[in-house]
């Protein structure tokens, strides 16, 4: 609900107040801006009053008026209550300067809108402060990176927040680091807000779609929780030599997929592939379905290397129809098949002579990365090869475990 010129606004125990100028104007102005710092300012002097007073008294807009709320809400300077009839404000002290610059998120934010030298000027005017005596997330809770967080102390409620220390420790357990930290911290706290993740389920979902080179992709973060749920094939329509590549697709890293399959015919990765796999990973392509997509170009079209504009092909047209997954990937590989081989059958025995297929003799819409040479068949080796794959990735996976 929007408040309106007309509304009265009371206050509750504004008379717990302390606050600050120099504080709103070092570590909060540049955050929330002037505007909803001249409110706080004002709402402090005033007992119960008209909102079109108060736009009059600051000459702002009812607009602007809501804008600083929310600002003020969010920076925990404000609560709003209401009964639809009445709004209640509830005007809280802002933090002193110890505690603003102790916390990680106010302090990054403050730092990404001033700028580091502005920030260290700011830093300079804060002395330590008494000894502090409340405890850390870590002293109360003891973390198991098992997916559990067990409480040492009893009758203790959680820690509000989000608690970023938490899931820089798991980040450096599981090798894992920042893209750029500065803009990540900010975007980790912003999603978990959003999203109302703890810091676990957040980590959980960073460590699925973490780039190529281990590091956190905040935009494959946001695709992930906001793609929709799709329903996947099941598993018995697919053949057994394609439940096998299902298995060993969800359990290998797409690198060292590449590599096993490369090196069984005596080559190695190259630069330019660890790049695409880099580039798709980036483009949240989720690793199982970019081991379907190196099978794919490698077994089923007979490549020697993967090819950049084949796979960029290949990998947007499976974005633009939600392929998420490696039996999706599988039935929109047979899909294509079929669409081919219905087509061919209306023209000529190319098909049958050399595999290839003219998309511009057909009224029939086919992607047109698909219209590459094909071979549908994974060998006996190939598949010997794969189980070796799997089971020296289950290991790994056990050993990690350990």
């Amino acid at each position: 609900m929007q408040i309106r010129p007309a509304d009265q606004i009371n206050f509750i125990n504004k008379n717990r107040l302390a606050w600050s100028a120099d504080v709103l104007m070092s570590f909060y102005l540049p955050i929330i801006g002037r505007d909803a710092v001249a409110l706080y300012q004002y709402l402090t002097t005033s007992d119960s009053v008209r909102v079109s007073d108060v736009l009059n008294h600051l000459n702002i807009g009812i607009i602007d008026f809501n804008d600083c709320l929310d600002k003020l809400t969010a920076m925990s300077l404000l609560d709003v209550y209401t009964d639809r009839k009445t709004y209640q404000l509830e005007l809280k002290s802002p933090k002193n300067p110890n505690d603003f610059l102790a916390d990680e998120f106010y302090s990054r934010l403050l730092l990404s809108r001033v700028g580091e030298q502005a920030f260290e000027k700011i830093a300079e005017y804060v002395q330590p402060f008494e000894t502090k005596l409340s405890k850390k997330f870590s002293d109360v809770f003891k973390i198991n990176f098992s997916g559990t967080v067990e409480s040492i102390a009893e009758d203790k409620t959680d820690k509000d927040g989000f608690d970023l220390t938490s899931f820089q420790n798991i980040m450096r357990q599981r090798h894992l680091d920042f893209t750029n930290k500065e803009v990540d911290v900010l975007r980790i706290y912003e999603l978990a807000d959003k999203y109302n993740f703890d810091w676990y389920d957040l980590f959980k979902i960073a460590e699925k779609t973490a780039n190529a080179n281990n590091t956190i992709n905040i935009d494959a973060i946001i695709l992930e929780i906001t793609k929709p749920d799709q329903e996947k094939p099941d598993l018995s329509t697919f053949s057994a030599d394609e439940r096998q590549l299902i298995m060993i697709a969800k359990e290998v890293e797409p690198e060292v997929f590449l590599n096993s399959l490369k090196s069984q015919e005596g080559g190695f990765v190259t630069k330019q592939e660890r790049e695409i796999l880099l580039r798709l990973t980036r483009l949240a392509v989720e690793p199982e379905v970019q081991n379907i997509l190196i099978h794919y170009s490698l077994i089923q079209t007979a490549q020697s290397s993967l090819n950049e504009k084949f796979v960029d092909r290949v990998a947007n047209d499976w974005k633009r129809n939600n392929v998420s997954s490696a039996e999706l990937a599988l039935k929109r590989i047979e899909s294509f098949k079929e669409n081919q081989i219905s087509n061919n059958s209306k023209t000529n025995n190319n098909y049958k002579q050399n595999n290839s297929f003219d998309s511009t003799k057909s009224s029939a819409k086919v992607p047109e990365w698909h219209n590459e040479t094909t071979k549908n068949m994974t060998t006996d080796q190939d598949m010997l090869a794969l189980e070796k794959l799997r089971q020296e990735a289950l290991k790994d996976i056990q050993g990690v475990g350990d």
